[in-house]
């Protein structure tokens, strides 16, 4: 299927000797976002003698649905230090770029375009002001967002965005810039995507393999994201929030049981067997703590310990899970090459590829609690399928991270009654 949008051509640094801005408003009303549309004269905070020369353009070019994965916000997250708080998780079949079916909405204020670059980053929209002072930076510092306005074009703008605290199209270019990722956003009013091209290389449009940013613009100034667009064939539209877990929790940690299985396979003996509770209960905040030994295979050592009850065999349960990363392909599509080869040098901490890896390699999910979120974030066994986890059937591994290398294991929940 072929789509025929108009496509925002920000081909930064490929203009010739004119110093113009090919870029179609791919917002609903270019004066609602403070951006000029084709004449500065239409009522625009910018100058009259100096126009911004905004061109349309149909393709017919086949854009496509790829959205950025839990590797790219993994590396964005640790590029400007921020915690993230939950991976998105999509079905990795890359679609052609139709109408939204599936979106999240953002908590609608004047902050909604960062709080929706801030949910595709990390998880959550707590980061927007961040968000918000790292992109006005790029739009201060950047010679290249000078050079696409035009001197005047660019004064005017920087003394506009000291009254107003929405996003225009220019900040969403400079989002492109920040990330290195281009952004598609759709219009409602349009029914089209338009494209925010942050390749400065080449003025073509992002390939099948490109992973992007997919926004959807609603009315006036207010942003969501785009996480499923129709299939072909078509389907209902709804609204969903992928990453959140709708079903409740559940506390149902591996048993003596779990623990005789995976010693008899490994080749080890069992130094304290575990003796829980017989039946799941709801998973709140740990009551019940094991402290591992301080050092950077604090998260290994854990592991140990679920599994033979002592934490003598971290070195070896890591070899084991440096291993599978660099021999498991599904794993593999998470990071980058060469990127987690640490994993296999000890003193090294764990990083969230290590977790999946360490969920794969002993066929059990694990959860991790953050004291600062106070949240649990599930790792999943099913890396291949993503199937999803019955908690209230299946026993899972249980640890607490009170910093990027301190892990503990947990033995019970709150209010552990049987629900």
């Amino acid at each position: 299927m072929y789509l025929r949008s108009c496509m925002v051509l920000l081909c930064l640094g490929h203009f010739n000797n004119v110093p113009t801005m090919m870029l179609i408003n791919a917002a609903d009303n270019s004066e609602s976002t403070g951006f000029v549309g084709e004449s500065s004269k239409s009522g625009s905070n910018y100058p009259d003698d100096e126009e911004l020369h905004v061109g349309t353009s149909t393709s017919d070019e086949v854009g496509y649905f790829n959205p950025v994965e839990p590797v790219w916000q993994f590396d964005t997250c640790r590029q400007f230090n921020l915690e993230l708080y939950r991976y998105f998780q999509f079905n990795q079949v890359v679609k052609v770029l139709n109408t939204p079916s599936r979106w999240v909405e953002v908590t609608a204020d004047v902050n909604c375009l960062y709080r929706a670059l801030s949910l595709w980053m990390t998880g959550t929209e707590e980061y927007h002001p961040t968000l918000r002072q790292l992109i006005l930076h790029k739009v201060k510092n950047d010679k290249r967002i000078k050079f696409m306005l035009g001197q005047k074009n660019y004064d005017a703008h920087l003394e506009w965005t000291e009254k107003h605290f929405w996003a225009t199209e220019v900040e969403i270019a400079a989002a492109t810039l920040l990330l290195n990722t281009s952004i598609y956003l759709y219009s409602h009013r349009k029914g089209s995507w338009g494209l925010f091209n942050q390749n400065q290389t080449s003025k073509d449009s992002p390939t099948q393999a490109d992973k992007c940013i997919y926004l959807q613009h609603t009315t006036g100034i207010h942003y969501n994201l785009v996480t499923d667009v129709l299939s072909d064939q078509g389907s209902a539209m709804q609204n969903a929030l992928p990453i959140e877990r709708r079903q409740p929790e559940f506390f149902y940690p591996v048993d003596e049981e779990w623990q005789y299985d995976k010693c008899l396979k490994w080749l080890l003996s069992l130094a304290k067997p575990f003796r829980f509770i017989q039946y799941p209960v709801y998973l709140n905040a740990p009551t019940k703590i094991v402290e591992m030994a301080r050092d950077r295979n604090s998260f290994f050592r854990a592991l140990s310990y679920c599994l033979a009850g002592t934490e003598i065999h971290h070195r070896m349960i890591r070899n084991r899970v440096a291993k599978e990363i660099f021999t498991n392909i599904a794993i593999k599509k998470l990071y980058k090459e060469n990127e987690f080869i640490s994993c296999s040098v000890e003193n090294n901490w764990a990083t969230k590829i290590e977790i999946i890896a360490s969920a794969v390699v002993l066929n059990t999910s694990i959860f991790v609690y953050s004291p600062h979120t106070q949240k649990w974030d599930l790792y999943n066994k099913n890396v291949i399928d993503n199937a999803p986890v019955d908690t209230s059937i299946e026993k899972c591994i249980y640890l607490r991270q009170l910093n990027p290398n301190l892990y503990d294991v947990v033995q019970d929940v709150v209010g552990s009654f049987k629900p």
